[in-house]
């Protein structure tokens, strides 16, 4: 299967704009260099300049007129020889004085005379595309003033993604050794406010190069750049395939002026503004189609946002309601804890109260209680119980008129700590009795001993807690 049949729509143009910049027509060892490259158009443009690759199989023939004639000689010189005969023994010595007579000749030729035509191939060190822009827009200005055509500052490829992204034409122009060696095309010509003005006008992208740099060298491959200075127009054309592909349109090669350069580009913009015309229609659908997506996208964006930040909201009150449905539930698990244990530990409290003693007995306390409820109980109690016993027979009576009796030997709960929920008090003179008190002898408090009358009040909620 092909590689470039699992391809998208964003890699099929990245790979259409590499075979234009390089000239590749070997599509599986484009893409093969793309995807080393992460797709990135400009760093894979950079490696392939960096390696040295040359067009594979280019529209024209990039042979210049010398190697054709070196091609030549080397194709007589391969024609198949036949066997000797008595003419190729009589012509020898006249060809041998002919060879001797064409060599000298040529090495004549070599040293006198120069040649007119030819791209310098010098390719000097790789350096960075935009940097290569800004020095050779630098170069210009200082050799020719600010009059000049607005250059882009960016690499070739970068240029031509430009104008195929913005549907414009791109102007290539390639110099031999930079706009300070040519004087008279870039005095004359390019810093011409007329050539200036068309091209701002046509709004067309201009690329400048210097053949001296490894891109600048690449792009004369490229575009089969015969003579410098060159001129390049190059814009959208359609494939047999239907697709829009970007193509050399115009070339203009050598010294010319603006008036040759504005009416051979005008004849090509006249020639091609249908097709491109329709490819800003088709660029501008695009466009609208995608700024509609794009709004879409953003409405959905804004209301999945709107429908996460409700359900954001509804989870944190579910889980704020639940949360204190928790805590409810554990105050009230907490608190009938707190009432079985108080139960288990008065029924134990109640076996360990001391019975109460015959009425003959001496040393006995009379100790009448008025109840929160108004009844009024009497009881006896000997001198050397404590206090603490006085609480705890008020506050298990309850337990005892009810029959729930049942001794209890040894504490159901230790780690509950039991606190009295009521004060004894005794009203003349008003007395409130502590029952820590140290466990006190009632025999040896003389508000109980020998007998006291005693009022059951509450505690104060608060006061208990603490």
């Amino acid at each position: 299967m092909s590689a470039s049949n699992s391809l998208t729509v964003e890699q099929e143009d990245i790979l259409s704009n590499f075979q234009t910049v390089t000239n590749i027509t070997d599509v599986e060892k484009a893409v093969l260099m793309l995807s080393h490259n992460d797709w990135n158009i400009e760093n894979a443009v950079r490696e392939f300049l960096d390696e040295g690759h040359h067009s594979n199989t280019p529209e024209e023939s990039t042979t210049s007129p010398a190697q054709s004639m070196n091609n030549e000689r080397r194709n007589v010189g391969n024609y198949a020889r036949p066997g000797l005969s008595f003419v190729s023994i009589v012509s020898f010595p006249v060809t041998l004085i002919w060879g001797i007579l064409s060599g000298f000749f040529s090495l004549f030729y070599s040293l006198f005379v120069p040649v007119n035509h030819t791209v310098t191939r010098t390719r000097g060190r790789p350096i960075n595309p935009r940097s290569a822009a800004l020095k050779f827009i630098k170069e210009f200005e200082e050799n020719h003033g600010g009059v000049r055509p607005e250059f882009f500052v960016g690499g070739y490829s970068d240029a031509l993604s430009r104008a195929k992204r913005d549907v414009k034409y791109l102007l290539v122009i390639l110099l031999s050794d930079g706009p300070g060696s040519n004087n008279s095309f870039c005095q004359d010509t390019l810093a011409s406010e007329r050539l200036v003005n068309f091209l701002r006008e046509q709004e067309v992208i201009v690329w400048g190069g210097d053949t001296r740099g490894s891109e600048g060298h690449q792009v004369s491959n490229t575009l089969q750049a015969r003579e410098l200075p060159f001129v390049g127009l190059i814009g959208l054309q359609s494939t047999p395939g239907g697709a829009s592909k970007m193509t050399l349109i115009e070339k203009i090669q050598g010294q010319s002026t603006p008036e040759i350069i504005v009416q051979r580009l005008s004849i090509q913009f006249q020639r091609t503004s249908a097709e491109l015309q329709r490819a800003k229609r088709e660029h501008q659908e695009r466009e609208s189609s995608r700024s509609i997506r794009k709004q879409q996208d953003e409405a959905y964006k804004q209301s999945l946002l709107a429908d996460q930040e409700k359900e954001r909201k509804a989870r944190e009150e579910r889980d704020r309601i639940e949360k204190a449905n928790l805590e409810v539930e554990r105050i009230e698990t907490a608190r009938l804890k707190l009432e079985e244990d108080r139960l288990k530990y008065r029924k134990y409290l109640l076996s360990t109260i001391p019975s109460e003693p015959a009425a003959e007995e001496s040393e006995t306390a009379r100790l009448s209680f008025k109840m929160p409820d108004g009844e009024r109980i009497i009881r006896r109690f000997r001198g050397n119980e404590t206090v603490e016993d006085v609480y705890a027979f008020v506050d298990t009576f309850p337990l005892s008129i009810g029959g729930d009796s049942e001794p209890v030997e040894a504490n159901p709960v230790p780690h509950y700590v039991y606190e009295f929920s009521f004060h004894l008090v005794t009203p003349f003179p008003r007395t409130v009795i502590e029952w820590n008190s140290n466990s006190v002898k009632i025999k040896d408090m003389p508000v109980l001993w020998p007998s006291a009358s005693i009022l059951i009040e509450e505690a104060d909620p608060e006061e208990e807690a603490c």
